[in-house]
């Protein structure tokens, strides 16, 4: 995949970031018995946030792009992943946020995040911002 097509995929990424980090803020604010796990997994989307627009930089300045085509490969591997996995946490929490104030309500009475299914995702995701910081110390950035 050619840098410029990776830093789409990265943006998409922080968009996607950023609305799983809204539902959950929402859903912690409003609920006061929301579960710890939630709130963990909202600290853990919100760190990748921030590695996230670091690595869209090193792309633009060609600090990984540069990099061998295996190199590129396993980002793009990573990216996608995460996007899927991501992807996957705002399927179960789009049901927190909805039009009608019926289903909100519903939806978060319904606890949407069981809590073997939440502490999985706090530690995958966890583990993607670590392969991330990794990569780009390794970029010097």
């Amino acid at each position: 995949m050619d840098p410029l097509s990776l830093c789409a995929s990265v943006a998409g990424l922080i968009s996607l970031a950023l609305d799983v980090t809204t539902i959950l803020n929402g859903y912690i604010g409003s609920v006061k018995s929301a579960p710890q796990e939630a709130s963990d997994l909202n600290i853990e989307v919100a760190a990748l946030s921030k590695v996230l627009p670091k690595l869209n930089d090193a792309l633009r300045t060609d600090d990984i792009s540069e990099s061998t085509s295996d190199n590129q490969s396993i980002l793009c591997a990573i990216v996608d992943s995460c996007k899927g996995h991501l992807t996957s946490v705002l399927e179960h929490i789009a049901k927190l946020r909805s039009i009608s104030k019926v289903s909100e309500v519903m939806g978060r009475m319904t606890r949407p995040l069981k809590r073997d299914e939440c502490l999985q995702s706090v530690h995958t995701v966890h583990r993607y911002v670590q392969t991330l910081q990794v990569l780009l110390v390794n970029s010097n950035r």
